[in-house]
């Protein structure tokens, strides 16, 4: 990462830093829960790359925890799985090979 923001620095200073995060990305941090799921997906942007936190329904604990890359079309690109945020942020949906599932933004 230090390498590709020196380098886009030396090509065009006003270009983003691959470091940086987009506020596109920054929108969608928050908490989202799903009573289906009996979880709460917390998620957080972190230098060019979205961790999303798998948490028990009422735990401080995550169950696991996945790194995600931004898509150019504004989806969420994990292990076995794909985040499509709403547009209007207010939710999100889990996309896995068999199932496709919405889950609302908690606060």
């Amino acid at each position: 990462v230090q390498r590709a923001d020196a380098v886009i620095r030396a090509l065009d200073p006003a270009l983003p830093l691959i470091s940086e995060t987009s506020p596109e990305v920054q929108a969608i941090d928050g908490l989202y829960r799903s009573e289906e799921l009996g979880a709460v997906y917390r998620i957080e942007s972190r230098k060019g790359v979205v961790e999303v936190a798998v948490l028990p329904l009422g735990g401080d604990e995550p169950r696991r925890v996945m790194e995600f890359e931004v898509s150019d079309d504004g989806t969420l690109e994990g292990p076995g799985m794909t985040i499509v945020p709403d547009d209007d942020r207010r939710g999100i949906t889990l996309v896995t090979s068999r199932v496709s599932l919405h889950v609302a933004r908690a606060r």
